[in-house]
């Protein structure tokens, strides 16, 4: 199913059907996330949301969220979870037999029992009230979680915030506003970063930080010391 869902993508958008490539690869993240790589399925939802609201495709972004939405209960992010679900306003969720709806209805009882009453309705209320940009930002803000399976041996603890950040194809201005840095700062860093691991350009980092990325589990938060085979 990942390969022919990369396949469509492929097709869908050689074809110029960037509306039906991105539904492709929205999907293509899902499957990511079901089956447990959870790094390569954040990545690829990430780079669908910005996307989509960068062609101003509102409906996709929602999609997009809604998976990233169980990233959020893999990391354990139960406020991040309830405002996502809060945003798009799925009235569906609360009924739906399909495997996402239910699973995010389950995920939202996780969340309201382990926030408790008060904080699961405040994480509910800013949810509601948030603008399309805050929600990329949180989405955004996964990869820097203690948990994020976007994480890698050998760096800084800010070295891998930064490679997180650009694996997602953000500039140094978008890393620089995350992480609370300048932007000349976040380019030493990435300069930091390829001479550390012998690479040329941003695409070849981005592309390392995906390969090498180590499997998510529930019981550990530890960075592999292996690359994913």
């Amino acid at each position: 199913a990942v390969e022919y869902a990369r396949l469509a993508a492929q097709s869908f958008q050689e074809s110029g059907k960037t509306g039906m490539a991105l539904r492709a690869r929205n999907g293509l993240g899902y499957m990511l996330v079901f089956t447990r790589r959870l790094a390569e399925g954040q990545a690829l939802l990430l780079s669908c949301l910005h996307d989509a609201v960068r062609q101003g495709l509102r409906a996709h972004a929602e999609v997009s969220l809604g998976h990233l939405t169980l990233v959020t209960a893999e990391l354990h992010a139960w406020t991040i979870l309830v405002q996502f679900v809060a945003f798009t306003s799925e009235p569906s969720w609360e009924y739906a037999q399909h495997m996402i709806g239910r699973r995010i209805r389950e995920e939202l009882g996780r969340a309201r029992e382990a926030l408790g009453e008060a904080a699961y309705q405040q994480a509910w209320t800013t949810g509601t009230g948030l603008s399309l940009e805050d929600v990329v930002d949180l989405a955004d803000q996964l990869a820097l979680l203690p948990d994020s399976p976007v994480m890698y041996p050998n760096l800084t603890p800010r070295e891998r915030e930064v490679l997180a950040l650009v694996s997602q194809g953000h500039p140094d201005r978008k890393v620089a506003r995350l992480l609370g840095m300048t932007p000349g700062t976040a380019s030493k860093h990435v300069g930091t970063l390829l001479g550390k691991l012998g690479l040329h350009n941003r695409v070849e980092l981005a592309r390392w930080a995906i390969e090498h990325a180590p499997p998510a589990t529930l019981d550990s938060a530890q960075p592999s010391e292996q690359p994913r085979s």
